[in-house]
């Protein structure tokens, strides 16, 4: 039991601590791109964090075509303005995908094995 606790806390920590640095990271670069796109092409990034392109290109259906249209047209928009920052954007969604899994696994093995 106390094996138990002794790794559910530093995955927890880790992961969470990956995700706030994400979420950090994730806000800088739509603060900067905001900043620097223009109007018209502004509402690619007004949006939530969104889960990594091949989240969607691995499942069926036209909602998660639209979805994965939607992203390539804005990492597309983005990398001709700034290539440096619409990478450090996409590594922070993974990052948020990553980090959200994590969390979500341990917490689901530490409630099952209590």
């Amino acid at each position: 039991m106390i094996w138990l606790v002794i790794l559910y806390v530093p995955v927890m920590g880790v992961s969470v601590f990956i995700f706030v640095r994400a979420i950090f990271r994730h806000i800088d670069a739509k603060e900067y791109f905001w900043n620097i796109l223009p109007d018209c092409e502004k509402d690619c990034i007004n949006c939530l964090p969104r889960y990594p392109l091949f989240h969607y290109k691995d499942k069926m259906g036209s909602w998660n075509r639209k979805i994965a249209e939607e992203l390539v047209k804005r990492n597309k928009v983005l990398m001709e303005y700034n290539r440096e920052k619409a990478e450090q954007l996409i590594s922070a969604e993974k990052e948020l995908y990553w980090s959200w899994i994590a969390g979500a696994i341990s917490t689901w093995l530490f409630a099952v094995c209590l």
